[in-house]
């Protein structure tokens, strides 16, 4: 089934990172504990507000062991796994330009969620611990049947916006803002 965001977008750009786990357990907190305070099975609880932030939470608490990533692949889609897998694969999309200033990213700021039908999309923006801020478009489809029927998941995740790279006026200077 071809999602909207595919037309407008092209299905090259798109890197689906998918969730939906139940809100009672929902829980930002260091990656030590980070596991244990995540529900680990999808559940139709969720609003997309909650899937998009319990998602962010996951990839900034991601450890070495990609606990973080893998919750989320976990969570993706059957559609999407045939387009981002297996894990192996997964995990170096998600390690790669544009989506590694995800990876234990240094503060957040979401958009207002958009809601239509079955879809809807929030843009997060996102600092890397180098002080770059990168806009993401999240896009969620609310799944319409079989095991994750009624669950918000995300479909996708785009790079809108990139701010400029600091440049070293001279090595071992200090940035130039």
């Amino acid at each position: 089934m071809a999602h909207s965001y595919q037309k407008r977008y092209g299905a090259g750009s798109i890197l689906a990172l998918v969730l939906c786990v139940s809100a009672q357990s929902f829980a930002i907190v260091s990656s030590d504990r980070f596991a244990e305070n995540m529900v680990q099975q999808p559940s139709p609880s969720l609003s997309p507000d909650e899937v998009v932030k319990i998602q962010v939470a996951a990839l900034k608490a991601n450890d070495d062991s990609n606990s973080g990533i893998e919750l989320t692949f976990r969570f993706a889609s059957p559609e999407n796994r045939s387009t981002t897998g297996p894990l192996e694969r997964f995990i170096r999309m998600v390690r790669s330009s544009p989506y590694d200033r995800l990876i234990n990213h240094r503060s957040v700021t979401y958009g207002p969620m958009r809601i239509s039908g079955y879809e809807a999309s929030q843009e997060v923006t996102v600092e890397d611990l180098l002080g770059e801020k990168t806009t993401y478009l999240w896009v969620l489809g609310r799944q319409e049947n079989g095991k994750y029927a009624d669950c918000w998941m995300t479909d996708a995740v785009l790079r809108l916006t990139r701010s400029k790279p600091r440049r070293m006026a001279q090595a071992g200077s200090r940035p130039e803002v």
